[in-house]
């Protein structure tokens, strides 16, 4: 089988085993778009996330063999990408900003507003844009990233663990402080 049609665990795995310098180089490869993709969903400007993304590229090349195996090879890059772009907001003080899309929408539906009364369903999705919207300008750059990492990226609890390098119970807390949030926004509105 050629190295381009290797899965990034695959990849892994044979360069962990023999730390040929061509299996690196189809790894960061096939690395790198995902990597691009995660990083614009917390930065906005392009060369910004050009520059994130090839510095997420060589901490995973530097800091390769302290990959433990708890999770998958990919999780943990995308801890990296998470971890490397968070510092880069806090360095700039900048907002998280993303776009609220349908997706979002329709997760916090499923999630956070299962147990409001049937109200909800009469709401416009514009208004439900609205009132994430209100919450998105109350939260901090990383319960932002929380936030995407599990309502529009719908990662589950246990990656956001790995991802976020924080305990389970911080990370429900977390969420569940957002819930009730969203659900007294929706109630005001």
């Amino acid at each position: 089988m050629k190295l381009e049609d290797r899965s990034i665990e695959e990849l892994y795995r044979i360069y962990n085993d023999t730390g040929h310098p061509e299996i690196i180089s189809e790894l960061l490869k096939k690395l790198r778009p995902l990597i691009f993709d995660k990083v614009s969903r917390y930065i906005k400007e392009k060369d910004l996330i050009e520059d994130i993304t090839q510095e997420v590229l060589i901490k995973t090349f530097i800091h390769f063999k302290n990959f433990n195996g708890k999770s998958t090879f990919k999780t943990w890059v995308f801890s990296i990408v998470h971890n490397t772009s968070i510092n880069h907001l806090k360095e700039k003080n900048k907002k998280l900003s993303f776009t609220i899309n349908s997706k979002i929408i329709e997760s916090v539906q499923d999630e956070v507003f299962e147990n409001v009364d049937s109200k909800l369903e009469l709401l416009k999705e514009h208004d439900l844009e609205e009132i994430i919207f209100e919450l998105l300008n109350s939260l901090s750059p990383r319960e932002k990233a929380l936030f995407i990492l599990r309502f529009r990226d719908q990662h589950p609890i246990k990656e956001l663990i790995t991802i976020t390098g924080e305990s389970e119970s911080s990370i429900k807390m977390q969420i569940k402080r957002m819930k009730d949030k969203l659900t007294n926004l929706y109630k005001e509105y």
